[in-house]
């Protein structure tokens, strides 16, 4: 699939690092969606610290269980990808083909490790200035290019830019290099965001979605943990609040009507009702938000069981 090629080949290069200091944010001209982790405040959660203490273990079992060869694994990186890799946002503005226009921006640190050199055998690799920086370019794929820049700001602390297209990653370099933001700042002890600033309609299909779909200008979700919850917080934003108190009754009554369901020995739906007992939904003027506490635990199992996860 080609943008997990286009991904793989800007994670070689997109190792990110805290964003310079900003004074005001902005979104790259025509986003639909954003998409931001903080690993972070991920590693520090307890779902994020198991999972990658099972990923660590993962790399240890292909290495057959030979710290010295992860060792030299870190020691060819430069940094150890597990513990120096802070976060990255990336954006996209084509649903159909996502991968013809990503933009990303990871976070790092203080050091890059040996990334730079690293990408000089890459297919198809060139270089070119941009200013003071050095745009890297490789074509993984035949369809296409990816452009990158490693950004170091006033701190000392790095990003890796990259892009599909040379005019992002040169419109993003300009951006940071006057201390505005390209990745919007998560909320405090949030370490997912997924925002969807205009629908797919065209990919949503017919049907009660799109009536839903029609009423609704942008989604918002964040994801976080604190006092042994996970936390989902999903706002739903319309065009005036007739719409939104019309998919608030929506929101309500489903949840009502999962509940009356009797679960005839269904595990799944059991657990669906269970889940939901927590949820509230609240309208504030023309948005509509669903928040929904799961305990921790809760969640560990799930992964553990379901998705087969070693936790």
């Amino acid at each position: 699939m080609r943008i997990s090629v286009a991904i793989a080949a800007m994670s070689l290069w997109l190792l990110p690092a805290s964003a310079p200091a900003q004074e005001r944010e902005t979104t790259p001209s025509g986003a639909k969606f954003i998409v931001q982790l903080d690993l972070d405040a991920f590693r520090a959660s307890r779902v994020g610290s198991q999972l990658f203490e099972a990923a660590t273990q993962a790399a240890m079992n292909e290495l057959g269980d030979d710290e010295e060869k992860l060792d030299q694994v870190r020691e060819a990186l430069g940094f150890d990808p597990l513990t120096e890799i802070h976060g990255f946002t990336l954006f996209g503005s084509d649903f159909d083909s996502p991968e013809d226009d990503l933009q990303v921006v990871i976070r790092m640190g203080k050091t890059t490790g040996n990334l730079e050199g690293m990408v000089l055998a890459l297919p198809e690799y060139e270089s070119s200035d941009y200013g003071d920086h050095i745009i890297h370019s490789a074509q993984p794929d035949d369809d296409m290019q990816v452009f990158a820049v490693i950004y170091e700001d006033n701190d000392g602390n790095h990003s890796v830019v990259a892009a599909t297209r040379r005019a992002a990653v040169e419109k993003m370099l300009d951006t940071m290099s006057e201390e505005i933001s390209v990745a919007p700042q998560l909320a405090p002890g949030a370490f997912l965001s997924v925002n969807i600033l205009e629908l797919p309609m065209d990919q949503i299909g017919d049907g009660p979605q799109e009536n839903i779909a029609k009423l609704l200008r942008q989604i918002s979700l964040t994801v976080s943990e604190a006092d042994e919850n996970f936390a989902i917080h999903l706002s739903l934003s319309t065009e005036d609040e007739q719409k939104a108190e019309q998919l608030r009754q929506m929101a309500q009554g489903v949840v009502a009507m999962i509940g009356f369901v009797q679960d005839e020995g269904d595990d799944d739906l059991k657990m669906v009702q269970e889940l939901l007992r927590g949820l509230t939904v609240q309208r504030d003027e023309a948005t509509i938000t669903l928040d929904l506490e799961i305990p921790t635990e809760k969640v560990i199992e799930f992964l553990r069981e379901e998705a087969d996860l070693p936790l």
